[in-house]
């Protein structure tokens, strides 16, 4: 995140992203002191001190040892965020009434075209498209809820455009265990037609492009250097209606796109936000020291490593707080 484009944002605004921003940032940072084998000693936040440069996101000691941090969110697709909302605008008091009914432990995302032709502009249209939503979405959650292999991996159903629903729509839905005390969770999302994997990558090379050649001049020679990546969604569409879960895109492209660069950061980690609503947040390391992925040693913990986001929102307001 570019500082001065952040400080142009409404106070309450800025304060909340930075909010954010910090709290994934430090849970990161305590993660790797755990596979470090010890704790943070201290931490600051570079990029929000009065400075001539840019800075890293945040900046840590474990025992003697320096760590530099960047963060850097990924989108599906460009203008998703602004899709999001106009989503939330049509769907997110339909979304809560059905939640309730929903199988137990199953996180649903179903996903709808961003352009919708205003098929909603018209009262009677709206309530059948959603009565026929609602009667397809409960119909299918028990059966993909069965076959989910679990958190980021869901299994998916898609429906083509029919005279009953005029667009179409995908049905995604992951199976979280009895342990992670997740009762169930429904949204509606935003996809982009024909979208495609290459304009993801694309995506994120700019992000590396912008974001490395800082992290590597923080690093200098005495600190080792952090990327956090985080993605808002479990699974992303890629194309042909296939959902592909977000941690396997960033594996497949994140390698590829830092194998001829210089600045390549020592330890590469990515963060799905989505699940909020029961206070978890899924880190996965995908590079530590020279290995990538499934080739790092069997004592690290590739995740995904489920973290307490409330708490760690709690820490983050007080350590924002201190700076004022």
């Amino acid at each position: 995140m570019d500082t001065d484009e952040h400080r142009l944002r409404p106070s309450n605004e800025r304060d909340s992203s930075e909010r954010h921003r910090d709290s994934v940032a430090l849970a990161c940072a305590a993660w790797i002191a755990k596979e470090s084998g010890g704790s943070v000693a201290g931490s600051s936040f570079p990029d929000q001190a009065e400075r001539h440069q840019p800075a890293v996101d945040l900046e840590f000691w474990i025992g003697n040892a320096r760590f530099v941090l960047e963060h850097t969110e990924l989108e599906p697709f460009g203008d998703h965020t602004a899709m999001e909302k106009s989503d939330a605008e049509d769907f997110s008091a339909w979304a809560k009434e059905i939640e309730p009914s929903l199988t137990h432990g199953a996180l649903c995302v179903l996903r709808v075209p961003a352009k919708r032709n205003g098929l909603f502009q018209k009262s009677n249209a709206e309530e059948q498209i959603k009565l026929a939503l609602k009667s397809w979405v409960l119909e299918r959650v028990p059966a993909l809820h069965a076959r989910s292999d679990g958190p980021t991996r869901p299994a998916d159903d898609h429906r083509e455009a029919d005279s009953v629903i005029p667009f179409p729509v995908t049905l995604s839905v992951e199976a979280w265990p009895p342990e992670s005390k997740f009762d169930q969770w429904f949204r509606v999302s935003a996809i982009k037609e024909l979208e495609t994997e290459e304009p993801f990558e694309n995506r994120v090379g700019r992000a590396l492009d912008k974001k490395l050649p800082k992290l590597h001049r923080s690093k200098g020679g005495n600190a080792t250097s952090v990327m956090l990546l985080e993605v808002r969604q479990h699974a992303m569409e890629t194309g042909s209606n296939r959902l592909v879960p977000s941690f396997d895109l960033a594996e497949t492209f994140v390698p590829k796109l830092c194998k001829s660069r210089d600045d390549v950061p020592d330890i590469v980690m990515v963060v799905d936000t989505q699940d909020d609503k029961n206070g978890y947040w899924l880190y996965r390391l995908l590079k530590w020291g020279n290995q990538w992925g499934r080739e790092i040693k069997e004592k690290k913990q590739l995740g995904p490593w489920w973290h307490d986001s409330a708490k760690q929102d709690a820490a983050a307001a007080q350590k924002q707080a201190m700076l004022k």
